[in-house]
């Protein structure tokens, strides 16, 4: 494990913070470890134009957020889909096995979101509240900002 490159995302993380002009917010959460995290996303023309997250977890948990990240900003949603947990450990130089569920709740939340987001139709608002892989992800997908519709309802 690369642990310059790690230890530099886990305490000065990209990406951090509210999104205000967001149209997807995505919650996931690990419940054997408690970590919980919020990606607010702004996608348009299939891209996603903006991408920040709020956390409550782990060093790992943060930087593999982090790099996720700046993995996918300005990246087109098939290139989203096409990550996986493999590409968020080599941006952190590696990680160790036991903290591969890390990357996985992360990219597995932010694949739901993009699924959900293609599935539901221009100018409506939809979410989702499903268990991805062991983790439960809750993805919503507003038609207004995010300061008018955001519901908490559902934090994790």
């Amino acid at each position: 494990m690369g642990e310059e490159t790690f230890l530099d995302h886990a305490r000065n993380p990209r990406n951090v913070g509210l999104l205000e002009d967001a149209n997807v917010v995505i919650q996931a959460g690990d419940p054997e470890c408690s970590d919980k995290l919020i990606f607010f996303v702004r996608i348009e023309e299939d891209l996603v134009r903006n991408i920040k997250f709020l956390i409550e977890g782990c060093e790992t948990t943060v930087a593999t957020s982090s790099a996720l990240t700046g993995l996918v900003m300005g990246q087109s949603l098939d290139v989203v889909l096409a990550l996986d947990t493999e590409d968020i450990a080599a941006v952190l130089d590696g990680l160790p096995v036991e903290k591969m569920h890390c990357p996985t709740m992360a990219i597995s939340a932010l694949h739901a979101a993009v699924r959900l987001y293609r599935a539901t139709p221009r100018g409506e608002a939809s979410s989702a509240d499903e268990v991805v892989d062991t983790f439960r992800v809750v993805s919503q997908i507003l038609n207004q900002p995010l300061s008018q519709v955001y519901s908490s309802e559902y934090d994790l």
